[in-house]
């Protein structure tokens, strides 16, 4: 049975005021994706395709190429900054994982340009991780709490990306932290993985 609407405010109020750079996603803050047009869609019975923003991006949509990931961030207070979408799409609302059911691939303490690290065909697999490492950027995992903010952190070593994007947000033009989900993980818990939608005009926590 799912928790009532009262139950997962307290829940996402606490983790947000409470969370601290660690590698326990239940005690890290809150991880969100703002809606930034890399969302799914749906076909209705009427023929009509719907947006189905709860879902990653699908064939045709020209982003159908990134359906094996949900690009996050985690966010807690004092360290708020988020991705708002872009140009055009800012503040337009967006998802927030229950953390025990989403899979995490990587992390970068900044924007980790992860739009360019894409799989042949889609998918978690040896030789390439979606949105973190694949033939092209094939660099190890980040060690330690690194000033080089492109290369990616290990799921278990969330706690140093986290300590490492504290370090360096501060006079960044983009000073995000960006967490790569495994969309498949997602959508196999949903609606489990769902806690929460953000919608609000200035959609800030």
């Amino acid at each position: 049975m799912l928790p009532s609407g009262e139950d997962v405010a307290a829940s996402i109020r606490s983790r947000f005021e409470e969370g601290h750079a660690t590698s326990n996603l239940q005690e890290a803050g809150v991880l969100l994706h703002m809606f930034d047009g890399q969302e799914g869609t749906i076909k209705l019975n009427s023929g009509w395709v719907d947006p189905a923003v709860w879902m990653p991006c699908s064939e045709p949509k020209w982003c159908g190429k990134f359906a094996d990931r949900f690009a996050a961030s985690l966010v807690y207070k004092g360290m708020d900054a988020i991705f708002t979408g872009g140009p055009g799409a800012a503040f337009s609302g967006g998802i927030i994982f229950r953390p025990s059911f989403v899979k995490i691939l990587c992390s970068f303490p900044a924007d980790g340009g992860t739009m360019s690290i894409t799989c042949e065909p889609p998918g978690v697999r040896d030789d390439c991780v979606p949105g973190c490492r694949n033939a092209v950027r094939s660099r190890g995992w980040c060690g330690g709490v690194s000033g080089d903010l492109s290369c990616p952190y290990a799921p278990e070593d969330l706690g140093n990306m986290l300590r490492a994007w504290e370090n360096t947000q501060y006079g960044r033009s983009e000073p995000f932290n960006e967490v790569i989900i495994d969309a498949a993980h997602y959508v196999s818990h949903l609606p489990q993985s769902v806690e929460a939608f953000v919608d609000n005009e200035e959609a800030r926590l």
